[in-house]
């Protein structure tokens, strides 16, 4: 059996249990990219993120006192691979630990061997409100149609906006400032390129190391923002992620979805109520070589895939 490893990494309330949480349930049920091959180490806490939402809740993270997560789920691809088989160490850590690794500076034991990943899952939970981007003199970006009529940039009224809306003012002097999750998650990822020896701008060979950025709670921000993509999300709300991706990645081993691990807000009782009887979450993404046909699969766990296996996970 191979052993491949994923860091989950994001900040507070970013959508990282939830997924592993329906990741685990949907593999012991036979839904979804996996299926257990095994039990999983620390069974408890495993359970713990999976339960509530057979029930239509989201998990409670602070029941599990805040720790850091460190399960060895064992598992295999459905349909399989040519490496199918995987013990699959992944590290969830509380989303306040983010802020501390870049506030105070602790670099642990347990964060340097996580720079030995050959996979980085970062969880980007985007506000539902989102200045909207100022499209060129030119028209909308290339994708003009990506959900079929009436979903076009113009349709959506993408066409009538000369200017985004303002940005909310810098606090006053006597208001502490937040630190935007995003910044702790550029300094992150080149702490773990360091980890690995990885000079700025040395790109690791081709699969070594791939990095999926996952934008939660994609159901919940503007349907205009969906039609564009999660990629002009990133290259737009995000670029300085961007840019550091673009600079220290090839282009093959980035890749960034939409997710919705629950199709939608289980606090709404009557999602609550769709979720129960089907549980599908979805993920969406752009393929580079057809950025026309954004793909859509009702399979949360694809970027995991993906991940780890490149483009032969997303073809399953």
């Amino acid at each position: 059996m191979s052993a491949r490893h994923a860091a989950v990494l994001g900040g507070p309330s970013s959508g990282k249990s939830t997924w592993l949480g329906a990741l685990w349930d949907g593999a012991q049920l036979g839904d979804g990219g996996f299926e257990p091959d095994g039990v999983a180490t620390d069974l408890e806490a495993a359970d713990r993120l999976a339960e509530p939402l057979r029930g239509g809740r989201y998990p409670d993270r602070t029941s599990l006192e805040a720790r850091a997560l460190d399960i060895a789920l064992p598992l295999r691809t459905r349909p399989p691979l040519p490496e199918a088989r995987l013990t699959l160490a992944t590290a969830d850590h509380p989303g306040e630990e983010l802020d501390l690794v870049f506030a105070d500076r602790r670099w642990t034991q347990a964060w340097q061997a996580r720079g030995t990943t050959g996979a980085l899952l970062l969880f980007i939970a985007p506000p539902s409100v989102i200045p909207l981007p100022r499209l060129p003199a030119g028209g909308p970006p290339a994708p003009t149609d990506p959900g079929g009529p009436g979903t076009s940039p113009e349709a959506l009224g993408f066409a009538d906006l000369a200017e985004p809306p303002p940005r909310p003012g810098a606090p006053a002097a006597h208001e502490p400032v937040r630190v935007p999750t995003v910044l702790a998650l550029v300094e992150l990822v080149q702490l773990l390129r360091h980890a690995r020896g990885l000079e700025p701008g040395e790109r690791p060979p081709t699969g070594e190391l791939r990095v999926a950025v996952l934008f939660s709670q994609w159901d919940a921000i503007d349907p205009r923002w969906q039609a564009l993509g999660p990629e002009q999300l990133l290259q737009q709300e995000y670029a300085l992620l961007d840019d550091l991706l673009w600079s220290n990645f090839h282009p093959t081993d980035v890749r960034v979805f939409g997710l919705s691990t629950t199709g939608g807000d289980l606090r709404d009782p009557r999602h609550r109520e769709r979720y129960l009887d089907e549980q599908k979450g979805y993920v969406t993404w752009t393929d580079p070589e057809d950025p026309r046909s954004p793909k859509r699969a009702d399979d949360p766990s694809l970027p995991l895939a993906w991940a780890l296996f490149g483009e032969p996970g997303l073809r399953r």
